[in-house]
């Protein structure tokens, strides 16, 4: 069972490592692009704009992943004490309420995913643009 302690500590939860990853390794890459760019939007060649473009949606899906999952734990925490009320019961943090559907969780799971996938791919694309100039292709 989820207190709602638990679930006030789980929407306090997305400030984890991931996230940090995420926002360094994307800080980071648009760094390399810009180096690769030549310090200039007039060399950033179209492999280098798709990398920049992932790494950009990587920072939005990490920050929708922040305001999804609040909003999420806080329409489950609002809806349990509502039927605590509703039945008259007494409620606090170490109060025992029922889980979560997937289905209630599954938009922080889409934000989560998105994010991850877009630094992942945006690092493959980098490392090829890397290897493709160090090759003089």
């Amino acid at each position: 069972m989820i207190t709602l302690g638990s679930a006030n500590a789980a929407s306090d939860h997305f400030s984890a490592r991931v996230s940090e990853s995420v926002r360094t390794l994307s800080l980071a890459g648009l760094g390399v692009v810009w180096i690769l760019a030549g310090g200039s939007l007039q060399g950033l060649a179209r492999d280098l704009l798709w990398c920049a473009l992932l790494l950009v949606v990587a920072l939005a899906a990490d920050f929708a992943h922040y305001v999804i999952g609040h909003a999420v734990w806080d329409r489950f925490i609002e809806r349990a004490e509502a039927r605590f009320r509703e039945a008259g019961q007494g409620f606090g943090p170490g109060t025992e309420v029922s889980q979560q559907t997937e289905r209630e969780i599954r938009p922080i799971e889409w934000a989560y995913r998105l994010k991850l996938a877009a630094v992942v791919v945006a690092y493959g694309r980098l490392g090829l643009a890397i290897a493709w100039r160090l090759a003089g292709w």
